[in-house]
């Protein structure tokens, strides 16, 4: 997970809301019962994701 930057996953059927405001991205799952999150590692994941854009 980690070589293809990804920060958790989950193995529940879920959609991801995704809210921008300026330049903060919130990625929250979203399903019929509470999503578990978890990383490479195995450990538990919150939620929201929180991905802010780097400026250049």
């Amino acid at each position: 997970m980690k070589v293809r930057n990804i920060r958790a996953c989950s193995q529940q059927v879920h959609f991801l809301l995704v809210q921008i405001e300026g330049d903060e991205m919130k990625i929250t799952p979203i399903s019929d019962q509470p999503v578990k999150l978890v990383d490479s590692s195995g450990s538990a994941v919150s939620t929201p994701i929180v991905v802010n854009r780097r400026r250049r």
